[in-house]
């Protein structure tokens, strides 16, 4: 009997490649699935009668019935390439459904996934205005984005980019058996929002960047007094209230405290007092130090340079014109 010389590899390869992309009536249509980048390359690749059209390869309605072609929509990706999308109409119910393009482009937007990720990830390499921003989109993309449409990509992204960072390093942190530190940093910024204004008040640890508590409050009612309240409870092991088990956990003045040790603050005289109260060491912070020590420095130089200026005005005036 003869070896089957059958070259299985490219058969199942085939019929991969066949699952996610498929010809008909001078169209290509891909699954949901394949990536923008392969629709971009097959568009530039084929000839201009060619069209590039998204499809469903489940062709069932939410009520059960038969999903049918009706129509091809323009959807004009990063308002540059013009992709197809695959309308359907349902026999039953007779509903029209769009193919979705979930992960590769939200509804109803022209701009694919990536590019509004990239608006935001840019920031993590340097952090540039939203009109530069534009600006290299438009060098290196060849995409005309607006800098008020990065912006709200950003603003879109921001949420869920965050979140998803902080689970990765809370699973990590768990996985390596890292605990806190005890060496924490405390600030506080002052926001505005709506004619509001808020202050910010935040402590995180100062090696794993872990927030241990955040908290924005109107700016009337920050003082020294509400600093001391949120360190005290911020200090307190809360992990308790995150118990199901528990109904009723104990007064958070009651639990233990998280280990703590030094608390680095900025130069505010409120501080110490508070600090001492609370039995944790104060370091200042590494920027404000230098600051503190330049400060008269600047002032004296800058005292220097009024001195110097409104001398040589002076110097002008009395000068005769030639």
């Amino acid at each position: 009997m003869k070896p089957n010389k059958t070259p299985t590899n490219d058969i199942c390869a085939e019929k991969i490649f066949n699952s996610f992309v498929w010809f008909k009536d001078e169209k290509i249509y891909l699954s949901s699935k394949v990536p923008t980048i392969v629709a971009i390359f097959l568009l530039l690749i084929m000839p201009s009668e060619i069209k590039i059209v998204y499809a469903m390869t489940e062709t069932t309605c939410s009520c059960g019935g038969k999903l049918h072609k009706h129509e091809i929509k323009q959807w004009k990706m990063n308002k540059i390439f013009p992709i197809y999308k695959q309308r359907y109409k349902c026999q039953s119910c007779q509903k029209t459904i769009t193919t979705p393009l979930n992960g590769l482009a939200d509804k109803y937007c022209n701009y694919t996934s990536k590019i509004m990720d990239l608006a935001l990830t840019i920031d993590y390499i340097q952090h540039i205005s939203y009109k530069k921003k534009a600006k290299l989109f438009k060098t290196e993309l060849r995409l005309k984005i607006n800098r008020s449409t990065v912006y709200l990509h950003k603003k879109k992204r921001h949420k869920k980019y965050s979140q998803e960072k902080r689970k990765g390093i809370r699973k990590l942190l768990k996985e390596k058996e890292i605990g806190l530190s005890g060496v924490y940093n405390y600030d506080e910024e002052f926001i505005g929002n709506k004619k509001q204004k808020y202050a910010r008040l935040t402590l995180l640890d100062a090696n794993t960047h872990v927030i241990i508590n955040d908290q924005k409050i109107p700016k009337e009612q920050f003082n020294s007094d509400f600093i001391e309240i949120f360190l005290t409870y911020s200090l307190k092991d809360l992990s308790t209230y995150n118990d199901q088990t528990r109904p009723n956990p104990r007064h958070p003045l009651l639990l233990p405290d998280l280990k703590k040790d030094v608390i680095v603050t900025d130069g505010d005289k409120a501080y110490p007092h508070i600090l001492e109260k609370l039995g944790v060491e104060q370091h200042l912070c590494g920027f404000h130090k230098i600051m503190n020590q330049r400060t008269f420095t600047w002032k004296e130089q800058r005292r220097i340079n009024r001195k110097q200026n409104s001398y040589e005005n002076k110097k002008e005036k009395k000068t005769p014109k030639q």
